[in-house]
Parts: structure tokens; sequence; C-alpha cells
């Protein structure tokens, strides 16, 4: 068994917040090379190095496991629906539209999956299995590692050779519940036998080796290669996506500023990517490419990305914080009755007919 602490001190708060800053950064660079310029090298090489937030997002689960409550989904439910809401009424100031009925219901059913929310509809159905999947680790150390080892194949064969639409270029619950397992697989292993050291050096020899081709190669050998660099299904990026959540494993980090701000990293994600939000800060970036050029773009990204983490948090700690705490209790109340009114006519009925 790992001798690592399963809880969570602020190296893993520290880690969610530097995800959800490169997921962010991730689509900014995802903007510029496909709308604007897909041949600026630098542009190129942050749209691959930081394409690892999910990924990590989602060993970080299997790592401490998902404890599914009706408390923790009607959590995440509101977290989410509250930070739609708001995305979509800040469009409606913004553009002076009128408020349309059909969009504004849509707003109150995040998982549907549609308007760019695969995130979150996956992460929903993970958290359903989650219970399911947690017994995997009651599984002997050489089964777990098989199942893992199994399942990775079958999402890099299927997503790279076959390029099945199961895997979907891992934006799948198959891909979720392959990772979350691996997460799981990563607590019951001896990682701590290993040095820190060794573990950053083989996560900078896979950035320099990325790097390097980057600026080398020939543009037109750049997309084969990101199909094993890039992609959520490529090993390199499984791979790298290991070692980094790894080495902050290995860290000592006890700051309760970062446990603070961590608990409002996933807003970051959740303003950033949504359809109403994200025309904003297309075009700040249009801008910011069309002002700077070379390196110098790249840094503006990082400063942009850095801006837009701080409004997303203030954000969520002044309003949506506040407002979910009022309304979370009577909805649990609720559900919480409601299921006990089930439960107790179920049993009725099997005691009445001796089912």
């Amino acid at each position: 068994m790992s001798n690592l602490k399963s809880t969570r001190s602020s190296n893993i708060e520290f880690l969610r917040l530097i995800i959800m800053f490169y997921i962010v950064l991730y689509h900014f660079c995802s903007y510029i090379k496909s709308s604007i310029d897909p041949n600026n090298r630098f542009v190129l090489l942050g749209y691959t190095l930081f394409h690892i937030g999910v990924p990590v997002f989602i060993l970080i689960s299997g790592y401490f496991t998902i404890k599914l409550s009706t408390k923790k989904i009607v959590t995440y439910y509101l977290y989410c629906t509250l930070w739609y809401i708001f995305c979509y009424i800040f469009a409606i100031i913004i553009n002076h539209n009128t408020i349309n009925l059909k969009e504004c219901l849509l707003q109150l059913f995040p998982f549907n999956n549609t308007q760019g929310r695969w995130f979150v509809t996956y992460y929903f159905w993970l958290m359903l299995l989650s219970p399911l999947l947690n017994q995997v680790s009651q599984l002997t150390l050489k089964k777990h590692i098989f199942l893992v080892l199994l399942s990775l194949t079958m999402i890099i064969y299927s997503g790279l050779v076959w390029n099945s639409d199961i895997i979907n270029g891992g934006k799948s619950i198959i891909y979720f519940i392959s990772l979350y397992m691996l997460g799981n697989l990563i607590k019951r292993i001896n990682i701590g036998i290993i040095k820190t050291q060794i573990w950053i050096k083989l996560y900078i020899i896979i950035i320099l080796f990325i790097s390097i081709l980057n600026f080398i190669l020939p543009l037109y050998l750049l997309k084969p290669l990101r199909g094993l660099t890039f992609a959520y299904q490529s090993p390199i990026l499984i791979l790298s996506s290991i070692l980094f959540f790894i080495i902050f494993l290995k860290l000592k980090i006890n700051n309760p500023i970062i446990n603070y701000l961590s608990m409002s990293s996933f807003a970051i994600y959740l303003l950033h990517e949504n359809k109403y939000i994200s025309p904003c800060y297309k075009s700040l970036v249009k801008n910011a490419y069309a002002n700077f050029d070379g390196p110098m773009v790249f840094l503006i990204l990082i400063f942009l990305s850095i801006l837009f983490c701080v409004v997303a948090i203030i954000v969520d700690k002044t309003i949506r914080n506040p407002l979910q705490s009022i309304l979370e209790p009577p909805l649990l109340k609720y559900l919480t009755q409601l299921n006990s009114m089930i439960t107790n006519n179920i049993t009725h009925l099997k005691n009445k007919y001796k089912l």
C-alpha cells in the first residue's frame, strides 16, 4: 500500500487550481490555432502541453474516490446550474437580448451534454457509477493492475487506431471510468519508494521531447505528432498526466488560503467553458494576438488566463456560494423526505404482498 496520506492537503488543492488554469490556457491556445493562426509554434506548444487538465482532474477523483450521496449530487447540480444561470443572465445584459424561455429552462438541466457540457455530463455519470467503481479496489492488486492496463490499452487502441465513437476522442464515460480506476490504482501502489526528483525528471523529459519536436519538425508533421502527444487517449498524454499528478502528491504544502481558493476551482471551468461567455474571452484573445507577436503572445495568454481564474473565483465566492448555501438545505431536505416516502411505500408493498 502507498505510504502517502489519502487526505487532501494543500498540495492537491493547489493542483486543482493549476489544472483549471491549464484548461483555460489550453482553450485560449485552441482558439488561436483553430480560428486565427494555426502555425504559431509557441501557441501550438501550449495547445499540446496544457491539455492534461481533464485527465489529471479524473485521476484526483479516482485517487480519493467519489463518496456518492444525495448531498453530493445536490451540491454538484446546484453548483453547475447556478453558474449556467449566471452566464445566461450576463449574456442577456451584455447583448441586450430578451429572455428566451427555452434557453432559460435549459440552464436548469446541466447534465444534458449540449452547449459544450460534455465534461459536466460525463462527470455526473461517473459520480453515479462511483459506488460500483470503488469496488475495484477490493480486488487483488494484480487483478486491479490487469483491469487498468486492459482498459487503457483499449482506449488507446480504440481512440488512435480504430478511431471509435465509443471513445470519442476521450470525451466519453468509458474514458472517465478508465482514468478513475487508474487514479485508484495509484493510491494502492507504493509510489513513495521512488524519489520525487525522479518523477520530476521523467516529466521534464517528456516536456522537452514534445517541445523540441514542436520547434524542429515541419508543420505538416506536427499534426500526426499531436496524435501521440495531445489526444486524451494518447499514451504520452496519459503518462504525462500521471507524472504531473504524482509530483503534486509527493509535495508537502499546507496553506489555508490555497484550500479556500481551491473550493472555487471548478467555477473556473464552468465560467470559461460556456457558450455565453466564450465570445468574450475569444474577443480578448483575438485583440491580444493582433497587438503582440512571438513569445509575447504566449505571455499575454498566461496573464489573461490568470485574470480569468481570479474573476471566476471572486464571482463564485461572492455570488454562487452564498446563493447555494441558501438553496441547498431546503432542496436537500425535500429530496430526503421524498426518498424516505418512496422507501416506506416500497417496504409497505413488499410486506403487503409478501414480495
